[in-house]
């Protein structure tokens, strides 16, 4: 390769070990807004069996007591949402700027028709990865989440289970830092997602400012 080619190349690989290191920060921090709501799920838990005894367990009284964890699993989704929304118009802006530098850098002339970061932002959330748009993939981890606490709750009462059992398989515990518990397979989820979307954004934004 030309010298040229090799300092873009060297360049691309250094920019994609950097964004890989975004990608953690940006796991870590959605990450620690799920686990802040992981407490008061279990409270909202422990209520809502300590209201209905199993003798009068019904899938729709519990349904109707489970509104509050419902509610409160939908406005940590939502915090969530907003939260890499907002990581991902800045990564967009930064993807663009950071093109334009890279080229200057090694003293590549070119002219841009054009190309803003809302522009793109926009474009990246209107563009599917991986069959879904960022919100329908936020949903569909709010579901299943909602879904795993209920399917949990019902088995507790089925097996004859405590309220601490039933928390406890949720939540996971302390001795294994809750990694054991159902609510650890929805931290992997959202983390795959968030890294998916990274990459979705930062590739979307290097083909826009390209094309330009």
């Amino acid at each position: 390769m030309s010298s040229l080619q090799t300092e873009l190349y060297d360049a691309t690989v250094r920019h994609a070990i950097d964004l890989v290191r975004y990608s953690n920060g940006v796991v870590r921090r959605i990450i620690a807004l799920l686990n802040q709501v992981d407490s008061d799920l279990g409270e909202q838990i422990t209520r809502a069996m300590g209201r209905l005894p199993a003798s009068a367990f019904t899938v729709a009284r519990l349904k109707e007591l489970l509104k509050d964890v419902r509610t409160l699993n939908a406005e940590a989704y939502q915090q969530v949402r907003g939260e890499l929304e907002k990581d991902l118009r800045d990564l967009a802006g930064y993807e663009i700027g950071y093109q334009g530098q890279l080229f200057d850098s090694l003293g590549i002339e070119f002219t841009t028709r054009g190309v803003t970061a809302g522009q793109v932002y926009a474009g990246a959330m209107a563009q599917p990865f991986q069959g879904r748009l960022l919100r329908e993939w936020m949903a569909g981890l709010e579901a299943g989440r909602a879904s795993r606490i209920r399917d949990a709750v019902r088995m507790g009462y089925v097996e004859g289970q405590t309220i601490q059992q039933v928390v406890q398989r949720v939540r996971g515990t302390r001795a294994k830092a809750y990694a054991d518990g159902l609510l650890e397979i929805d931290r992997r989820n959202a983390e795959a997602v968030v890294r998916t979307a990274i990459s979705h954004t930062a590739g979307f934004a290097r083909d826009r400012w390209y094309d330009a």
